[in-house]
């Protein structure tokens, strides 16, 4: 009686937290295991399945095309279907689990999902990244979209940049405001010219291993408020899903209005009340301290994101520590060695900032960047607000790399903490 009651209660508080910020909430979930061609993928169907049953318990109306189903018609008719009855107090999530492709045109990569009836060498038989942006476009009336992308190059799917004007984490009504904006996000498995592991089968991929992870088990709920919101689901699976092969990306679509997508959390529930705009809801932060943390391996340090969302009342300490080798093979962290520069993205951050050393971008919500470097393994980096993001970058090579590749080809690993306090 006692479980039943649990699985009641916890039924009506999801139904009244969707209700409360949107009306309807629609999914469409693409799967391939088994192509047209006979290639096949070991867990992308199930991955798909496992995203289906879970956002179905989130109360979403889910359309399913596995295998077969999955042609580049059915897709694209999906999308326009949902385009048509979708509105501003609705939001919509896209995920696919199957093959991706990039081909080169115009000296340019042009990346694509591979439907199930789609050649890889054959543009038309594809759905382009650029397509699944207008379909985004399409679908403009929902409020908010996400696309989460098991794919290889699925990185391509956002713009870089990250829109200015977040909502400052600590403020009283921060869940109906990031619900009141539009919000067009999405998380990939790898960036746009990265493969992506299909994991051992009969499991699921490390990818959609980690989404299940921080959403339906709560672990991306970092301050227990029973929200996830888009910024902790990415500080939670960028790291999680990090291999030696693929860096998994966090990114915005265009259009987005500094929204942020959210799921329900089953870690620390928040009391609902049945006013339109809550009042006094407050997230952890507001306790005048909060921190995110990341340890990789070290040939995946380039490119780490924190999306950190700090408001122009915030402060962060970064602090990063760890070990690892380089060809030739000597121990160091990250203050890094003082025996030659090593430029990364062409930049020089300064005295210190030499082969093997953790480069750090800041980025604020106007766009603009600042690059710093860990000169000694005991330095504290401070930032003020507003910050929109905090990369870890590894200044790897004497030759500029492109992103992603840094101590591509050595060993080790480091850690690094951003704490954030309010002023």
């Amino acid at each position: 009686m006692k479980i039943l009651v649990l699985i009641c209660g916890l039924c009506l508080w999801t139904v009244a937290l969707r209700a409360q910020y949107f009306q309807n909430s629609y999914g469409l979930v693409v799967g391939i295991h088994r192509y047209h061609s006979g290639d096949s993928l070991a867990n992308a169907r199930a991955d798909a399945e496992a995203i289906a049953n879970l956002i179905k318990a989130q109360g979403y109306s889910v359309t399913e095309l596995y295998d077969n189903e999955a042609t580049r018609a059915a897709i694209i008719d999906s999308m326009d279907k949902i385009a048509q009855k979708a509105t501003s107090h609705d939001r919509v999530l896209f995920f696919f689990a199957g093959h991706g492709a990039t081909l080169v045109r115009g000296g340019k990569d042009w990346g694509y999902i591979v439907p199930y009836d789609g050649d890889g060498d054959k543009a038309s038989t594809l759905v382009s990244v650029t397509e699944l942006q207008a379909e985004s476009e399409r679908m403009g009336s929902a409020r908010h979209q996400l696309f989460l992308m098991d794919s290889c190059y699925g990185g391509s799917i956002g713009v870089r940049d990250i829109p200015g004007g977040g909502v400052p984490t600590n403020a009283p009504d921060y869940l109906q405001q990031i619900s009141d904006r539009i919000a067009r996000d999405a998380l990939a498995a790898g960036g746009k010219n990265q493969r992506v592991e299909d994991g051992v089968k009969g499991s699921h991929s490390i990818f959609t291993t980690a989404l299940i992870e921080g959403i339906e088990h709560g672990k991306a709920d970092a301050d227990g408020d029973g929200v996830v919101t888009f910024p902790e689901l990415a500080a939670y699976v960028l790291p999680r899903a990090t291999t030696r092969w693929q860096t998994p990306v966090a990114t915005y679509l265009p259009g987005d209005g500094q929204g942020e997508y959210w799921f329900r959390s089953q870690v620390g529930t928040r009391k609902i009340t049945s006013t339109p705009k809550p009042s006094g809801v407050q997230r952890s932060e507001s306790k005048q301290e909060r921190s995110l943390s990341v340890t990789v391996p070290a040939y995946n340090a380039a490119g780490v994101v924190l999306p950190v969302n700090m408001g122009p009342d915030e402060r962060a300490e970064l602090t990063a520590s760890g070990r690892w080798a380089t060809n030739p093979p000597t121990l160091q962290g990250p203050g890094g060695l003082v025996n030659h520069p090593a430029p990364y993205y062409d930049v020089k951050p300064g005295p210190g900032a030499n082969e093997g050393c953790l480069v750090v971008e800041i980025r604020r919500p106007n766009g603009e960047t600042q690059v710093l470097a860990f000169t000694s393994d005991d330095q504290v980096i401070r930032v003020e607000g507003p910050v929109s993001t905090i990369t870890f970058v590894a200044n790897d090579d004497r030759n500029p790399q492109p992103p992603g590749q840094g101590f591509r080809d050595n060993s080790g690993s480091l850690s690094a903490v951003v704490r954030i306090l309010t002023r």
